[in-house]
This record gives C-alpha cells, sequence and structure tokens, in this order.
C-alpha cells in the first residue's frame, strides 16, 4: 500500500510526525504493527536506507521493564541483534539512573543530539522514552484491512480499504473500471490480476454476499 516500503515478508512505514515512545508504540499497532524489531544487518541496512534528514527514529527496543535489560516491544521478537554506537547504552534517560532507556536510529544526516556526529547513519543509542522522535513502524505481512495470500495482500472482501464496518458499501462505493483502477492506485495498489484458476476461487469465495454485485 502507498507509503510502505517492502522488505521481504514485511513492510515498513516511516512516521511523519514525532512521538514520545509509548505513543509511536500504540500509532504502530493501531496500524496492526509493532515498533520495529530489527533481526540483521540487512534489515537493518535497508531501513537505514530509509531514513532522511538529521531526524532520529524509535525502533522496538528499550529496557523499560528492567533498567539496562534490553528487549523488544513486541515480546515475540527474540531478535539479538544489535547495533549500537560506541559508548552505547549508555543510560541516557536525562541522566537518572533507573529511568528507562528507549532506542532510537540515527538518520542519514548528522543529528543534532550527537554534538561530535560520532552516530553514524543505522547505528542505535538509548536516549529518554518520553522525548519525541521519529519512528518506524513494521507491519508483519499486510497492514489492518488487507488479506494476505501467496505473498499478496488484497483488499475489498469485508469493507472498502480504509473503512472498518461492513455496512458502509453502499452504491457510492461502485466505480467504473478507469475510477477503480485510479482508487487502487492511490492505495500503492493495483486491480487484481487474476494468474491461474486457484487464486480466481479463493477470491470468489472471499467476496461478500453482495447479492448480484459485479466486481
Amino acid at each position: 500500500p502507498n507509503g510502505y516500503h517492502q522488505h521481504g515478508d514485511n513492510c515498513y512505514l516511516l512516521s511523519l510526525d514525532r512521538a514520545t515512545y509509548s505513543t509511536a508504540m500504540r500509532a504502530c499497532e493501531t496500524l496492526g504493527g509493532e515498533l520495529a524489531c530489527i533481526n540483521d544487518e540487512d534489515e537493518n541496512s535497508f531501513i537505514t536506507s530509509l531514513l532522511l534528514g538529521n531526524d532520529d527514529y524509535w525502533i522496538g527496543l528499550n529496557d523499560r521493564e528492567v533498567d539496562n535489560t534490553f528487549q523488544w516491544a513486541n515480546k515475540q521478537c527474540t531478535s539479538t541483534y544489535r547495533n549500537w554506537m560506541e559508548g552505547e547504552p549508555n543510560n541516557a534517560a536525562g541522566g537518572v539512573e533507573g529511568d528507562p532507556d528507549c532506542v532510537r536510529m540515527c538518520p542519514s544526516d548528522a543529528s543534532p543530539g550527537y554534538v561530535d556526529g560520532s552516530c553514524q547513519p543505522g547505528q542505535w543509542a538509548d536516549y529518554a522514552c518520553p522525548a519525541e522522535n521519529h519512528y518506524v513502524c513494521e507491519i508483519r505481512g499486510c497492514p489492518v484491512g488487507w488479506t494476505a495470500h501467496l505473498g499478496s495482500c488484497y483488499a475489498g472482501f469485508t469493507s472498502p480499504p480504509g473503512m472498518t464496518h461492513f455496512e458502509t458499501w453502499d452504491a457510492s462505493q461502485q466505480k467504473s473500471h478507469s475510477d477503480a483502477s485510479d482508487a487502487c492506485a492511490a492505495l500503492g495498489a493495483t486491480l487484481v490480476h487474476v494468474d491461474d484458476a486457484a487464486e480466481n476461487a479463493w477470491i470468489a469465495s472471499m467476496l461478500p454476499p453482495l447479492g448480484t454485485d459485479d466486481y
């Protein structure tokens, strides 16, 4: 979908807003995702390539439960990969020992948070969780409102993309082929191309019982 960046089986969304760590975590969860859990150098490099400007970005690592014991916001993520800058983590939560720290990723340009410029793009540093930074959401599989099937994401089975209730379907949602194509393009997608009988049967099985309407 529009605004998402795919890498492997997952999609990533970089926020335009700045938020505290807790607010960023809730925002990602609302999208059906999580603050990014980074499993290896390849994934870290991919995310780094998306970061622009000199703003830091929250990722999912934090020590909010046990001081100096860093774990991922999504407890199902067990990644042991780390990419700390030299001297990190340094308990930088306002300089108060025991305060929780959350982890931010350094951007492509020099961050004003590091006077000597020592944090290289993609390296990590801990910081006070109430600080406001941009953030990276990771959506495993398909975003909210989309259905995964054999490596692709489909929308429109239960409600129009962006809507949450079946009742929101009405005559105004019907479109010409050209307008439907434009609507899909606006979402960063295309009208479905059906590659074989199996995909056709799966799509047919997913269509809601809307009487005699065609798709």
